[in-house]
């Protein structure tokens, strides 16, 4: 098997071999889309079933903000070393 070459392609950073159990804010983010449709299904006004669902961005950015930007910056750092 042949180490990564940097002329090579590039992986997204999510996928790649070190990080790929790392979802980050996918689930977190795809549960409040979820929950959205739930209070829907239920019969909750259309308006609160869009502020709901509104909050699944803030889900991501939150993710980001807190722990994401250390993630990317390591296997950013990690790749410089390749």
């Amino acid at each position: 098997m042949s180490r990564w070459n940097k002329s090579q392609a590039r992986i997204p950073w999510a996928c790649t071999r070190r990080n790929c159990a790392q979802f980050g804010p996918a689930p977190g983010t795809a549960g409040v889309v979820v929950l959205a449709v739930v209070c829907a299904q239920l019969g909750m006004n259309v308006s609160w079933c869009l502020v709901v669902l509104m909050l699944a961005s803030v889900v991501t950015v939150l993710g980001y903000e807190t722990v994401g930007h250390r993630h990317l910056a390591e296997a950013l750092a990690r790749d410089r070393q390749l």
